[in-house]
């Protein structure tokens, strides 16, 4: 998608997760850095960088799957859904760490789209997701990786 950092699905089945890893030598990873940078440069006493918008936990395994697959795949493979969040999860938190050090190093506080800005960590709980399932499936199935992060 030209215009947001949302993702075409491409995951056709959760076996396929095990193939997927992070890689910070990759392209997208790289061009992030290059515009972090220069954002940091450029704005060095002039203006606060925030952190990449990330999409952490069911919002990361949505972009994976999509929205059909993901309610299906939430009544047929809770257990490899489970797997994916905790594998994206300790992703995001290594991510999130990484870009704070890296933020607190330049004398930039932490801040977001959200406009609110702090010099100790925080992030903004997020489940977009969690609008298309019940309370009690949410709660036992995607709360735990909000509260983890």
């Amino acid at each position: 998608m030209e215009d947001t950092s949302y993702i075409e699905p491409f995951l056709k089945d959760w076996s396929e997760l095990s193939e997927l890893a992070f890689d910070r030598d990759g392209a997208a990873f790289q061009a992030m850095e290059s515009l972090y940078d220069a954002f940091l440069d450029t704005g060095a006493g002039e203006f606060y960088v925030g952190h990449p918008d990330i999409h952490p936990g069911t919002d990361c395994l949505v972009g994976f799957r999509g929205h059909l697959e993901m309610n299906i795949d939430i009544l047929e493979y809770q257990d490899r859904i489970n797997a994916a969040l905790k594998l994206v999860t300790t992703t995001f938190v290594e991510l999130y760490d990484y870009y704070f050090d890296k933020l607190a190093a330049r004398g930039q506080a932490a801040t977001t789209w959200a406009g609110m800005v702090a010099r100790r960590k925080w992030h903004i709980a997020c489940s977009d997701f969690s609008c298309m399932i019940s309370t009690p499936m949410f709660e036992e199935l995607f709360l735990p990786s909000i509260v983890d992060r």
